[in-house]
Order: structure tokens, then sequence, then C-alpha cells
């Protein structure tokens, strides 16, 4: 019994790992053996320094290796706008004292003011405003479509007036001012639809002198009907025209007005290169106004009075 002690022992857990540790303190001791068996007398230190010989011995770069070609860039041509003049008027000024002193003072005086028959104290703020140097405009009320609904006011001229009145209207309204560029219906798309009440205004216009800026069928405020019957009584007569093409404001926020803008200006480029466009005095088109106005020389764009959009057409 005495003798298989040994052999339970080695069969035990506690003997199996005296048996590996054993072989690897057998193994180690043979790895040690060889490795100082090939290693230099100097040691480590030695190959270190072949080492570092050897990365000393690099050759340095001469150019057989060319460089990578420099990245090519694409030229990015700017876009050529071509030149186009146009005109801002900003209509019913001075029914708003604050509001005309804020278009006055924020606005450059290439924008162009019509003013209301009916603004308190009419010369004096078209003086200021003509001080500032900005093109006066006066708005003629003219009966509208659905008068007496809509009540064009105490000056206006009727369809229901004989012409001696209606003369007399007129010439009350344009005596009211001085240094106007030209006249504006406001409302009046019964009237300016009526060849023979229209005639009869031209007439007295062209006696005048005086520009006639049509801002008929372009709806809301403007006018609610086109009509030619304005234009053909002011070519009968030789009286000098202009027709708008455009409101700004219909939706008067800040982007609105801006995008009005810019379509106002594609419709120049689009025809004979100069638009007139149509606005009140509203706090966001006036901010539009200003911020847009400072954007213009990339475009190519010049605003500029409506007297110098009348010089145009009357030299084509």
């Amino acid at each position: 019994m005495e003798q298989k002690q040994p052999q339970r022992f080695f069969r035990s857990p506690v003997g199996h790992i005296l048996i590996a540790f054993a072989a690897y303190l057998i193994i180690m001791a043979s790895a040690l053996f060889l490795l100082r068996s090939v290693m230099p007398d100097e040691g480590l230190h030695s190959l270190a320094g072949d080492v570092a010989v050897s990365l000393g011995q690099i050759p340095e770069d001469r150019g057989d290796i060319p460089p990578p070609p420099d990245p090519v860039e694409t030229a990015v041509t700017p876009r050529v706008y071509p030149p186009v003049r146009l005109a801002v008027v900003l209509g019913e000024m001075g029914l708003s004292r604050s509001l005309t002193q804020q278009a006055v003072r924020d606005l450059p005086d290439s924008v162009s003011f019509s003013f209301s028959l009916y603004a308190e104290n009419l010369r004096r703020q078209t003086e200021d405003a003509r001080a500032a140097g900005h093109d006066i405009l006066l708005e003629i009320p003219l009966e509208p479509e659905n008068f007496p609904d809509d009540d064009p006011g105490p000056a206006a001229l009727l369809t229901r007036y004989g012409a001696s009145r209606n003369a007399m209207l007129l010439e009350t309204a344009i005596n009211r001012v001085d240094g106007f560029s030209a006249v504006m219906p406001w409302m009046g798309s019964r009237f300016i639809n009526s060849p023979e009440h229209v005639d009869r205004m031209m007439r007295l216009l062209r006696a005048r002198d005086i520009v006639f800026l049509d801002s008929s069928g372009l709806g809301g405020l403007y006018g609610d009907a086109a009509s030619t019957a304005a234009e053909n009584a002011a070519r009968r007569y030789g009286l000098p025209y202009l027709r708008a093409h455009l409101v700004l404001d219909k939706t008067a926020t800040h982007d609105a007005v801006t995008e009005q803008l810019e379509r106002l200006a594609k419709r120049a480029r689009d025809t004979d290169g100069t638009a007139v466009g149509l606005a009140q005095p509203y706090p966001a088109t006036i901010a539009a106004l200003k911020d847009w106005s400072t954007t213009l020389s990339d475009k190519n764009i010049t605003l500029v009075p409506v007297s110098e959009i009348i010089k145009d057409k009357q030299r084509k």
C-alpha cells in the first residue's frame, strides 16, 4: 500500500501543477541557453547600434520619385447680368406722416414717391421728399368699378360728372403740388376703362405736358382691370405715357417683397431693359427695399427715379 502513494500524488491536481511548472522551467532554461549562444559579446546594446547605423544609411530623396501633381483648380466664371434700369414708386405717400418720414430717411433717393391728394399738409410733405432728392408723383383719385362701395373721396373724377366738373377737379389737383414728375391714378378702374372720360383727362394732361403713369390692370389698390383706353388716348394726343408692371407688396413681408423685386428685374432683362414697380410704405416694404438696394451692383441693376424711365421711353 505504501508503494502506490507516489503514483496517487502525481495523478492528483497538485501533482499536475508541479509537473507543468517543472516543464515550464525546463523550457525557459533551454531558451535562455540558446539565446546566450547566439548573442554578441556586447549584448543588446550592440544590436541597437547596428539598427541605428542601418537607419542612418537610408539615402535621401533625390527626386527619383516625382512628387504628386498639384490639384487642378476649376475656374468658376461669375454670372454676368445684362444691365437693367428699374424704377420703384411708393404710392399713398403722405397718409401716414411717420411712415413717409421713415421712407424719406431710410430709402435711397432713387426711389420715387407718389403722394395722395388726401395727405395732411401735402405741399410741405412733398417739399421735404423732393429736398431729399426723391422724384414726386401725384395720385389722381378716379372712379373705381365698384363705386360707391369703394369711395375714392371728394376729389375724385367720376363718370357721372360732366366734362367741365372733371376738368376743374383735375386742375385743382395738379395745382396743389409743384415739381412732380408724373400723375398716376388712385383706384379708377371704371374711369380708366371709359374711353370718353379718359380721353378728356389725357387731353387736359397733354395741355400741361404732364406724364401719365398707368397703374391700371395691376389689381388691388392700383386698379381692378386692364385697359388700353388710357394708352390709346395718350398716343392720340402725344402725351408721355408710362405703364407700371408689377405690384411689389401684395404680400407685405420682407422675403415676398424681395422676391417681387427680383421678378421686376427679370421682367426688365426679358424685355427692353427697364421696368416699373409699385408698392406702399409698409414697414416691411421699406426694410426690404433698403436691404435690396445694397445688392444691386453685383446684379448690374441701376435703381433710377421714375423720371429717368420716362426719358428712356421718350428717346426710343
